[in-house]
């Protein structure tokens, strides 16, 4: 009388108890008898599958099913692990993941999953009774034993290798959400899936048996021949979108990008070629529209660029006969002019100059970008000497104290570099309060970089205004408080960008401000 197989024991590595509930249930009403060990982490699954500590008398499982978001231990370092463990690698490992990305697939095949499937919204028992039945239908020991866990593995795993695992393959690639396509050494399509036949436009019939020379376009057929002959003699995982752009064929002759794996497996009918096939005209036109769209700002940036330095050049020479001549006016006439004609001249005479700085700083602000990069180790150190030498009148004049001691060096142009600091320096020393400024330059290791702050105890900012006082020409004050033109932490905020930093303020109302400032390492 022929003796029952025993019942499968299966290692359920799922930590969502809601999914653990939908999978034990599907497992209870399949047809394979089967016991099921639950783990919620993947170090836990990793200490069973080993027997350690506690789970020292646990079975060793006929089949993991192994959720990839795990806490501890991902499913992909867990399933790498088992796989690279001799006392492992044979028991069949079945990723069961919310994720479609295409790395997840990828990897989870790389690392040798037996299959790959996508949690179904609701009913697991479809799903779980395909699994169990590959499971159940492999060659199991007639003595009576409890489980095949407890015999010889590797008379286990040779028995299945011998019977091929047809449906571990057929259901990877079924469910898989790239085209698969699995050729033998000569090159005929033996397996395909539905994404293939979507993808491609042929019914299945049409393409088991034929040449994978089918699928490509006519101009590379005889290349293609060749590569893949190349490929059997050195056959190798290549990951996806390795080496050059790759084309496809559709049944209507069309053509389209495409990005392919290719992964060998070797049985013993020969050697056979897994392809995971994705296409990828969508993100080629987005990478297209977002080249173009870069290539139309670049050009539309250097346009303005060209603009403002060009206009403010020309606007330079009329303005300067304006200051002039006013200038002359108020000298040379002064006493033929009573006093509502010497207020017109003032007026006409401030106003000019106010012009110019304006030029003047707007030309400062597009050389920024128009400067050409001079990017090199940076002493940050010898940058802030440097300003405050410049700036040793202002310092005198208003007492100022600066401490700046042991800064970093950085990658950046050193003349920006400069202008940031004497920026930065210079609102502090202007927006003063009472007391004498005082100016804190420090800096501190940040993961990709430097992270530099300077403070002062001057009169503050408004937290509202924060992100306002880098825009060009945004000012807080009068020019009758406060004079200047408001475009120097746009300035700055354009050097620090540019450099591949960030600038950020804090600050409360008469409790002085924090800029903060990042720059990359040498």
């Amino acid at each position: 009388m022929a003796q029952q197989n025993p019942d499968l024991d299966v290692l359920l590595v799922e930590d969502n108890e809601g999914d653990v509930c939908l999978i034990e249930r599907a497992l209870r009403q399949v047809p394979v008898p089967n016991r099921v060990h639950v783990l919620d982490n993947g170090v836990r699954a990793l200490s069973f599958l080993r027997r350690e500590a506690e789970y020292s008398e646990s079975p060793r499982p006929d089949i993991v099913i192994l959720d990839l978001n795990l806490p501890r231990k991902g499913g992909l370092d867990v399933l790498d692990e088992v796989k690279r463990d001799p006392q492992l690698r044979r028991i069949p490992v079945i990723v069961l993941s919310s994720s479609r990305a295409e790395r997840d697939v990828a990897r989870a095949y790389d690392a040798q999953a037996a299959a790959y499937f996508v949690k179904p919204s609701s009913d697991y028992r479809a799903l779980v009774e395909l699994i169990m039945r590959f499971v159940g239908s492999c060659e199991r020991p007639a003595d009576g034993i409890a489980a095949l866990a407890r015999f010889d593995h590797e008379s286990a795993e040779r028995a299945l290798e011998r019977k091929q695992a047809e449906e571990r393959f057929r259901t990877a690639v079924m469910s898989s959400p790239n085209g698969m396509v699995m050729v033998n050494t000569r090159g005929e399509i033996v397996l395909v899936n539905e994404e293939t036949e979507r993808m491609f436009g042929y019914e299945r019939d049409e393409l088991l048996g034929k040449s994978i020379e089918q699928l490509v376009p006519e101009r590379f057929r005889s290349d293609h021949a060749q590569h893949r002959g190349g490929f059997l003699m050195r056959p190798q995982r290549r990951e996806m979108g390795a080496g050059r752009a790759l084309h496809a064929r559709r049944k209507d002759g069309s053509e389209f990008p495409v990005e392919i794996g290719l992964n060998p497996i070797t049985t013993d009918e020969g050697l056979f070629t897994l392809s995971s096939i994705v296409d990828i005209t969508e993100r080629m036109q987005a990478q297209e529209a977002l080249l173009q769209r870069t290539k139309e700002l670049l050009r539309s940036n250097a346009e303005l660029e060209q603009f403002a330095y060009v206009a403010s050049h020309d606007l330079q020479e009329p303005l300067r006969m304006v200051a002039s001549y006013t200038r002359l006016l108020s000298e040379e006439y002064a006493e033929r002019l009573d006093d509502e004609g010497k207020l017109f001249v003032h007026y006409a005479r401030d106003g000019a100059e106010r012009m110019q700085q304006l030029i003047h700083d707007l030309l400062a602000y597009s050389r920024v970008g128009s400067r050409a990069r001079q990017a090199r180790i940076v002493s940050m150190q010898t940058c802030v000497s440097g300003v405050l030498a410049d700036l040793a009148m202002s310092i005198a004049e208003t007492k100022t104290e600066v401490r700046a001691e042991n800064l970093p060096d950085v990658v950046g142009d050193p003349v920006q570099i400069s202008e940031l600091l004497q920026n930065l320096i210079s609102n502090a020393i202007k927006f003063r309060g009472e007391r004498p400024p005082l100016i804190e330059i420090n800096a501190r290791r940040i993961e990709d970089g430097y992270e530099f702050s300077l403070r002062d105890n001057g009169i503050g900012i408004e937290q509202q205004y924060f992100d306002e006082v880098f825009q060009v020409f945004k000012r807080l004050h009068t020019t009758e408080e406060y004079p200047g033109t408001g475009i120097g932490l746009a300035i700055c905020k354009r050097i620090v960008e540019r450099a591949g930093g960030r600038i950020w303020v804090q600050s409360k109302p008469g409790a002085g401000c924090t800029f903060y400032f990042t720059f990359p390492v040498p």
